[in-house]
């Protein structure tokens, strides 16, 4: 899934970052392809809080596809970021219809 700079916004800042500070990093289409992937990880990783339900956060876990290993820390993992509700509707329903936490 590719995102293509747009020339505004976040996306030109990262562009010029790259061109002004890391410009050793390969050609304008390498620079191209790691602003979006930037940009893509960016987006991936920054939810907007106020899409998130009452009772839930945002959580970051490792990969359910990760695979473990001996010397593998976990800056070494793949991190993706989940959504996880705290209290569910069958809980809240309880709550309503007089179930006590005790």
């Amino acid at each position: 899934m590719s995102t293509a700079i747009s020339g505004k916004g976040i996306e030109s800042a990262i562009k010029h970052l790259i061109n002004e500070e890391y410009s050793f990093i390969g050609g304008d289409k390498i620079q191209e392809m790691f602003a979006n992937d930037m940009v893509r990880l960016f987006r991936q990783y920054s939810r907007d809080p106020w899409n998130l339900e009452v009772g839930q956060t945002l959580w970051f876990a490792v990969d359910k596809d990760e695979k473990p290993g001996p010397a593998k820390t976990l800056a070494k993992m793949r991190i993706t970021p989940v959504i996880l509700s705290v209290t569910h509707e069958d809980d809240k329903r309880m709550r309503v219809n007089g179930y006590s936490h005790k």
